[in-house]
């Protein structure tokens, strides 16, 4: 019998020297080596065992192996101990967790000789590796792999692995499963214009607040960006993926304190139910829901049907040919006269973008804006209205007539941060007087983007253009701002002018908002004047300035060349249509 600890009487010199080797070998080895006989008992255990186990060498020796294993694993090693002990000079692997005297687990990798056959060994030769910290590392990667590295959230694969479970017992009990696609509104305005930092803030409180939403056996993971989806369990406590939508928008109601500012978040939610469906079928119906939610005006949420599949379809052509219209310069721009109600005389002109499409013909803004600002293309087609008109305003000698060039920035150009250099270069390159551009933004553009909108056109201002409030009056918000931007014109709706005759709440709206504009000394230019009686209304109430297809329908640049150069220094005159 081969005593590793020992040295051998009346053995060999030869054999002697090896035992002494090996035993040499074994206390030196970084792995851990351990010689047990065939009931198990400990006959040698090399210092690595040792310190694995955390005992002494001489606690250890005598005391059975298998009295180490984690009680999950002893069965299972013991059968194949006693398997192995039937098999003379063969091997086994396996992977097993011990447990050292101060209860820590370990997991080997363990590779089992029996060596009984062999005279100088005469038991069962068990070499391992300790790979606790590699399983460790393994799991943490496994969980990274699987998990959102911002918010901790489940992932794609995750959850697909997980909702496919629980479609499977669905379709077995024939019970519904509901997923939420659920998307925030104007994030990426909102991203771009406090930073990628504040962004990612955001994200992982509005995590936050929507996991502790989710009850029960329902899953929720983010998807990626702004993206997040909620499988709505069929035993949850939250109900119908209806009730747990409206549960979702109360939590996101309160606003967020991110990086010092206030910060109010909506989102739009698309649900799809059924029991018979992949899970990647689900997630693509609740995903054009939730695009029905944002075209109906976001911060809603809507249930998916069928008819749904051909407005998406749509949605994604309009895409495509948005990408040929800007590849194949396919947009063009159009010019309003602004008109000065007292003397009919053109004061500037409003810069109209439109859509020249090969097969549908002239399309206005309100068939591919919305489309083009959710895309992202708004910021490149924005770009290129705004040197285009430039470049036709200084063509004109505009500034040098007195007269304005106005052109319409959209909620994601106001985000961007290019917007302010892309204004600058374009006014040198095009020489362009900063005095006569007058860059429009919507009310409701101003107060959704908040703080960053203000501090945007406060940039703008200081370079010299000049800012107008356009579709003023339908914001329902508070006037502080008018003087905080140092706003230049006010633009009342066209809803209220179509409506001043016949309404007395319009007409008082639209008296209302005349004073105010007094009052701050600005400018009121009115939109949308299609009829005398509108005409004369607006002049009672001393208005100056308006815009509509009374004077003037939006006109091609060579028309606008044609007007300007037959009035010669004189501005252009636009009589109503009936004047």
């Amino acid at each position: 019998m081969l005593e590793l600890t020992t040295s051998q009487r009346g053995t060999p010199s030869g054999a002697s020297e090896f035992v002494a080797a090996m035993a040499m070998v074994a206390r030196h080895a970084t792995d851990l080596l351990v010689l047990v006989d065939r009931e198990g008992a400990i006959r040698y255990a090399n210092p690595v065992a040792c310190a694995t186990f955390g005992i002494s060498l001489e606690d250890a020796l005598g005391t059975n192996a298998i009295s180490y294993l984690h009680r999950d694993d002893t069965e299972r090693v013991t059968a194949r101990f006693v398997e192995l002990l039937r098999l003379p000079g063969a091997t086994m692997t396996d992977t097993v967790r011990f447990v050292s005297l101060s209860d820590e687990v370990r997991i080997l990798e363990l590779v089992s000789t029996n060596c009984l056959a062999d005279p100088q060994i005469r038991g069962i030769l068990v070499n391992g590796r300790d790979i606790t910290e590699r399983r460790a590392l393994e799991s943490e990667l496994l969980d990274q792999s699987l998990h959102d590295s911002l918010t901790g959230l489940p992932n794609r694969t995750l959850f697909v692995d997980r909702a496919e479970r629980v479609l499977a017992l669905a379709l077995r009990d024939k019970a519904p499963v509901s997923v939420l696609f659920i998307d925030l509104d104007n994030f990426k305005t909102f991203n771009d214009g406090m930073g990628h930092h504040s962004g990612d803030a955001l994200l992982v409180a509005v995590a936050h607040r929507m996991r502790n939403a989710v009850r029960g056996d329902d899953l929720i993971c983010r998807f990626g960006g702004d993206e997040f989806v909620v499988l709505v369990h069929p035993r949850s406590a939250a109900g119908s993926g209806e009730l747990l939508a409206q549960r979702l928008f109360e939590v996101l109601h309160a606003p967020f304190e991110i990086d010092g500012r206030t910060i109010s978040v909506t989102a739009s939610i698309g649900i799809a139910t059924a029991a018979d469906l992949s899970v990647e079928d689900m997630i693509r119906d609740a995903d054009i829901a939730m695009y029905q939610a944002k075209a109906r005006g976001k911060c809603r949420a809507v249930t998916f049907v069928p008819q749904m599949v051909d407005l998406a379809n749509d949605r994604l052509q309009l895409l495509l040919d948005l990408q040929h219209a800007m590849e194949h310069d396919e947009f063009v721009v159009l010019y309003q006269p602004v008109i000065d109600l007292r003397t009919r005389e053109m004061t500037g002109v409003e810069a109209l973008v439109r859509w020249d499409h090969p097969e549908r013909g002239r399309l206005a803004p309100i068939e591919f804006l919305a489309c083009a600002e959710d895309s992202g293309m708004i910021v490149e087609i924005g770009r290129t209205v705004l040197r285009d008109a430039c470049r036709r305003a200084a063509e004109w000698r505009l500034p040098q007539r007195g007269l304005t060039l106005a052109v319409n920035l959209s909620a994601r150009q106001l985000a961007s941060t290019s917007l302010l250099d892309d204004v600058h270069t374009i006014l040198a390159e095009t020489r362009m007087a900063p005095s006569a551009l007058v860059l429009e933004v919507t009310e409701s553009t101003i107060i959704q983007e908040g703080g960053a909108a203000a501090e945007q056109l406060r940039a703008l201002r200081a370079l010299g253009v000049r800012l107008a409030i356009d579709d003023f009056g339908t914001g329902y918000s508070s006037l502080s701002y008018l003087r905080a931007l140092d706003v230049d014109i006010l633009k009342i709706d066209r809803s209220f002018v179509s409506d001043l005759i016949g309404s007395e709440q319009a007409a008082a709206i639209v008296h209302s908002l005349i004073e105010l504009g007094q009052t701050l000394d600005l400018e009121l230019i009115a939109e949308g004047v299609e009829r005398e009686a509108q005409l004369d209304a607006l002049l009672a109430q001393r208005c100056t300035f308006a815009q509509g297809y009374l004077f003037a329908r939006p006109m091609d640049p060579e028309t606008m060349t044609s007007i300007l150069v037959h009035a010669g220094p004189a501005h252009p005159r636009f009589p109503a249509a009936g004047g």
